[in-house]
């Protein structure tokens, strides 16, 4: 495998020094630091911090009195769990100044030998990974309204997709599987073969139809990629075979192997594993693009889409450093999603703005630049566009609804075509959600046609986009290929879909598992 290149410096960092411990979380603009204050001879004590991304001021603290686990932004909630001893706690706190919303034990408190934390938002519902079950909470209230008792589990994690129709597990130990589960009941829909190693797999992430895993064996540890219909190991980018050893291709390593997907870049990672351990990826094919600056020591902790955050020295022993650096723009796949993507996320992402997280303002069109995304290459006869929105200016803005949209010829006239803002074969029928546009981040919207059956009349050169909640509009002009033709009623090519405005490109399309 190649990984061509570095991380540049640009942008480059150090934010805090002398963390104990650091965890660290990123979304929706933000970053929040956990560390441990734990006084000699106590337990695991932790505060939460919330930083600011780039200036690394500390704009809110929030003592837990317990262990932090993990850490999850939706709903316009920061949920967090903790564990002291046998009992945990699911918080609810405001993502911006940290005010306790409400904490809540969670039942399975005194059975889970500290092994709780794991936390996915799929199918309306917050889900809680525990000792031996998962639990489904209220996002309004924070309660948790069902108890999924998993038979024979040793702690379970558990991990959704960006659309949230997606709920997998991971339960056991030494012999382990990972699970496919209803993501509003959480009933067993389908099980992997056995892991065998010295503990569960971790699950890094769901995207275009897989699921990255992780596991140790006790010597090594490696990366594999699950098919999310049949949570059966397939081969896939940078993949080695392994002579002699029965299944498809891996990545191997130390124990510490790690593939996670986080603002949609897939990061392979392994503490003192070099630049050929310490890369992103694509996350559909695990592609090596670049690798990370994270020196002989360092350790990534996480990333949003402009930056990475990591330890430069984690074996320091004054203390932990959090960096931060630029992400390379050969890291951005953004411009190139699979069209075998699932619908809109199922909690919208609050926006950031100075030291409070709240919703933001509707953007303007002079804050918005329209460009063309690549052309999905279906397997119907339709055409279908990725349209990218680009935050350019130096304030974050919000978006919320669908675009209205005008195709042109190319000498200017307006083509008749007939507008549906509906779903299909290709593209998402989920309602429109509020979606944050931070500085220099993107929202997605994506059209599509039937090609014309009878002979086309003319087409299309221009684009004009109206987006909801702002006056004027914005233009594109089109490629003269691939084309983009109009026919007149009643024609099936002479009607155009539309989706609402989305999040992510994955959310913009539509493939139902199976």
């Amino acid at each position: 495998m190649r990984v061509s290149g570095g991380l540049g410096g640009a942008g480059r960092r150090v934010l805090l020094l002398g963390l104990e411990n650091p965890q660290v979380y990123a979304a929706g603009g933000a970053l929040w630091v956990a560390q441990q204050v734990t006084p000699p001879g106590a337990p695991v004590l932790s505060e939460l911090m919330r930083v600011g991304p780039a200036s690394g001021d500390v704009w809110a603290i929030r003592r837990l009195g317990s262990a932090f686990d993990q850490a999850l932004l939706a709903d316009r909630t920061l949920w967090v769990t903790t564990t002291r001893g046998r009992r945990s706690w699911l918080w609810r706190l405001d993502p911006g100044s940290l005010r306790v919303r409400s904490r809540n034990i969670l039942p399975s408190s005194g059975t889970n030998d500290g092994i709780i934390g794991t936390l996915a938002r799929a199918g309306g519902w917050l889900w809680v990974g525990t000792s031996d079950r998962i639990d489904r909470v209220s996002p309004s209230n924070g309660r948790v309204t069902a108890e999924v008792v998993v038979p024979g589990a040793e702690g379970v994690d558990v991990e959704a997709d960006t659309s949230g129709r997606v709920l997998l597990d991971s339960e056991g130990q030494e012999l382990a599987y990972v699970q496919r589960r209803d993501p509003q009941t959480g009933a067993l829909i389908a099980s992997s073969a056995a892991f065998n190693g010295v503990t569960k797999p971790y699950i890094g992430g769901v995207a275009d139809g897989g699921a990255w895993v992780n596991e140790a064996t006790g010597m090594m540890g490696y990366i594999a990629r699950l098919s999310l219909v049949t949570l059966q190991p397939t081969p896939f980018t940078g993949a080695q075979p392994q002579p002699g050893q029965p299944g498809p291709p891996r990545i191997e390593g130390t124990n510490g192997v790690a593939a996670r997907l986080i603002a949609g870049v897939l990061w392979v990672t392994q503490l003192a594993g070099g630049v050929q351990r310490n890369y992103c990826g694509a996350p559909s094919t695990g592609r090596a693009l670049v690798a990370l600056p994270l020196g002989d020591d360092g350790e990534l902790l996480t990333a949003d889409d402009g930056s990475i955050y990591y330890t430069p020295d984690a074996s320091n022993p004054a203390g932990a450093g959090l960096a931060r650096a630029s992400v390379d723009p050969r890291c951005d796949i953004s411009s190139r999603p699979s069209h075998q993507a699932h619908t809109a996320m199922s909690a919208s992402t609050p926006s950031v703005s100075g030291g409070s997280l709240t919703a933001g303002p509707f953007c303007k069109v002079s804050q918005l630049r329209l460009y063309a995304g690549t052309k999905v290459s279906e397997m119907t006869e339709q055409d279908t566009r990725l349209l990218i929105l680009h935050n350019i200016s130096t304030r974050g803005c919000d978006l919320h609804g669908y675009p209205s949209i005008t195709l042109l010829d190319s000498r200017g006239a307006v083509l008749g075509f007939r507008y549906r803002r509906r779903g299909d074969q290709e593209l998402t029928g989920a309602a429109p959600a509020r979606v944050a546009v931070p500085v220099n981040h993107r929202a997605y919207f994506a059209l599509n046609k039937t090609a014309c059956v009878a002979r086309a009349k003319a087409l299309a050169g221009k684009l004009v986009v109206t987006v909801p909640h702002a006056r004027g509009k914005l233009t594109l002009k089109l490629a003269l290929y691939p084309l983009l033709d109009y026919c007149a009623a009643p024609d099936p090519g002479h009607t155009i879909d539309v989706t609402p405005i989305e999040q992510t490109p994955d959310a913009v399309f539509s493939a139902p598992l199976g």
